[in-house]
């Protein structure tokens, strides 16, 4: 997809969620005050202006280390409008929010963006269509920084979950311990970390999959690997970020390669404040 040319925006409207992430691409219309192109759908006419109105795109140290990695995806939930929903950095692919308050505090050092929150409902979250599929043993890498604000922890951070012995997700335990895992039928891969996560305040969490080892890190350092992990099974779920989170996400990035130790460690301290890129 080509996401930018000459001054237009493509955005694609996910499929799976073709009505309310529709009514998300119309009302990114009001941002920039006027209907759009009747002529063609999948486009929006948008200016720097106008995406400044909806949301924070400063170009931080942040950010920039981040883009330089190439993620697929990246989310920064800095809209400043819950119905302009949660458009990427990368492809601009647009969800929508349930259940969830924008403008809080971001995890950044020095950055203004915000965040968003989650109030742990089991429908709310930022919801994709079919997208981020990852079958089978191709490499990824998920990273995030979260602030949970309660427990039990049962929120998901992100999941593709078909059913509940279909699919993948990046969560955490009731005690708040990180645990990635892959259902599919009576075989699965749960790895976790011993290391619960603090309430209140925001952590660091990866997790990279080379096509052989899964680890977790949190906050830069490993806590758990897993080496026999099954295939990913393919399915037609929707993706969720924040499904049943109670807290704070901020810069929800996804790839489709694994991140080395040094990327994760760098992303770390840039986003501590500890260095600079």
């Amino acid at each position: 997809m080509e996401a930018m040319r000459a001054g237009r925006w493509i955005i694609a409207c996910v499929a799976a969620l073709a009505a309310p992430a529709c009514a998300a691409l119309t009302s990114l219309d009001h941002l920039r005050g006027d209907a759009g192109d009747a002529s063609d759908a999948s486009t929006i006419d948008v200016d720097a202006a106008a995406i400044d109105a909806g949301r924070d795109v400063q170009k931080t140290s942040y950010r920039a280390i981040v883009m330089g990695d190439k993620p697929i995806s990246y989310f920064r939930f800095g809209e400043k409008l819950l119905e302009a929903g949660p458009v990427d950095e990368e492809a601009f692919v647009v969800g929508v929010y349930a259940g969830a308050a924008l403008g809080v505090p971001g995890a950044i050092a020095n950055d203004p963006n915000t965040a968003a929150a989650f109030d742990g409902g089991g429908s709310g979250g930022a919801l994709f269509g079919n997208v981020f599929e990852l079958a089978g043993k191709v490499p990824f890498t998920f990273e995030a920084w979260v602030l949970p604000t309660a427990r039990p922890m049962t929120g998901n951070v992100i999941d593709r979950l078909q059913t509940t012995s279909n699919g993948w997700w990046l969560a955490t335990g009731t005690s708040g311990q990180v645990q990635y895992a892959r259902i599919n039928g009576d075989a699965s891969t749960s790895p976790f970390t011993q290391q619960a996560l603090p309430l209140d305040v925001y952590s660091y969490v990866v997790v990279t999959y080379d096509g052989t080892t899964v680890t977790i890190y949190v906050n830069a350092a490993i806590g758990q690997t897993a080496t026999n992990v099954i295939a990913a099974p393919a399915n037609t779920a929707n993706v969720g970020i924040g499904n049943g989170w109670a807290g704070s996400l901020d810069e929800v990035a996804i790839y489709d390669h694994a991140l080395t130790p040094a990327q994760v460690l760098a992303h770390y301290q840039v986003g501590t404040g500890v260095a600079d890129f």
